[in-house]
């Protein structure tokens, strides 16, 4: 007769070796949606697929902003590519991208809009949850932006984008998504 302790053994042998199989490795493809560009008065949204058999995800965000009270909006795209620190598409990222964005400055001491197209080289870490049922996810990152160039009106002064200054240098970055694998 087999014991209540052998099986117990043996079941979480069994589940803890079948745990990979529960989890989302057959999708390879994400759709998300960045939460904190809301609050900057814009929306960001982002489309990833796997490559590497899930060691790296190739990413594109395209996003608009208009931040609350400020005369400056922005249209622009976010190729990025993302490796992953455990091989599969979830837990802990670096990420490295290439933004450009098209800003319009409503600037009130010229007749025209100031128009200039900036680029923002960015490196990220980050964090992904994945839930093993739904292939929802929830991704944290945190990193540094490069503005490459100053959006700035003949007078001197210097455009402001929600609480960021478009002045050439680092500026720091924060987001959060909710995607959906599939």
């Amino acid at each position: 007769m087999i014991n209540k302790a052998t099986l117990q053994l043996t079941f979480l042998i069994v589940i803890s070796t079948n745990l990979p199989a529960l989890e989302h490795t057959d999708k390879k493809r994400i759709i998300a949606v960045e939460i904190l560009s809301f609050s900057f008065g814009g929306f960001l949204g982002y489309y990833g697929t796997q490559a590497g058999n899930g060691r790296y995800e190739i990413g594109l965000g395209l996003g608009y902003f208009e931040p609350n009270g400020a005369n400056v909006n922005a249209i622009g795209f976010y190729p990025s590519i993302r490796a992953f620190h455990s091989g599969y598409p979830k837990g802990l990222f670096y990420e490295a991208g290439f933004g450009l964005g098209r800003f319009n400055w409503d600037y009130k001491g010229s007749y025209q809009p100031i128009k200039k197209i900036l680029l923002f080289p960015s490196l990220y870490l980050g964090y992904r949850v994945v839930s093993s049922k739904l292939g929802l996810t929830l991704t944290s990152y945190l990193g540094t932006n490069y503005i490459s160039s100053s959006l700035q009106a003949p007078d001197g002064k210097i455009a402001k984008f929600g609480d960021i200054r478009l002045n050439r240098g680092l500026s720091p970055a924060l987001g959060v998504e909710i995607g959906y694998l599939f």
